[in-house]
């Protein structure tokens, strides 16, 4: 009799899995949804091929920023659940997401606080950005100790000077 049940037990289980994993493909299959496009694809190469390996982001706290999963350098804060599912606490988090949204949002004076407390050193600006923060490129256009290096059609990356920001 427990032979049967442990036969069942496992037919069951094999059959689920199989039902599981066809699902996840035929998701994936079907699904039309592109990472990045074409423009964040180049401007993740240039942050690879023209900033220091140390260099550190602002950008907005999205699942996907180019010059995180493209150009592989660190950023002020990422998409919430990776640090939580690493066991980083939300108290930690959620300071970070605050300032990004104040950086962006808020006068030269909160954007400067920002870059000194998490040692920015580059400011980029992208989709996501430009949907939560619209008004940031006329703002960051008009601060002298930020200079436009990288532009590709909405996207801009700002390196910060230090030297001319007074510090």
């Amino acid at each position: 009799m427990f032979a049967k049940t442990r036969k069942i037990v496992i037919f069951t289980l094999d059959l689920l899995s199989i039902l599981t994993a066809s699902s996840v493909i035929i998701y994936n299959v079907g699904t039309n949804y592109p990472v990045a496009n074409w423009n964040e694809y180049q401007l993740g190469l240039w942050v690879r091929n023209n900033t220091p390996e140390r260099s550190v982001f602002l950008t907005y706290y999205s699942i996907q920023t180019p010059v995180a999963f493209i150009g592989g350098r660190l950023t002020v804060s990422s998409y919430i659940n990776w640090p939580y599912g690493q066991g980083v606490p939300l108290g930690e988090i959620y300071p970070r997401q605050y300032d990004i949204d104040r950086a962006y949002n808020g006068t030269a004076t909160d954007l400067k606080q920002v870059i000194l407390r998490y040692n920015v050193t580059y400011v980029y600006v992208g989709n996501d950005e430009l949907r939560y923060y619209p008004a940031c490129v006329a703002r960051f256009d008009n601060i002298t100790w930020l200079t436009n290096v990288y532009t590709n059609q909405n996207l801009k990356i700002y390196q910060v000077n230090l030297a001319q920001m007074g510090t």
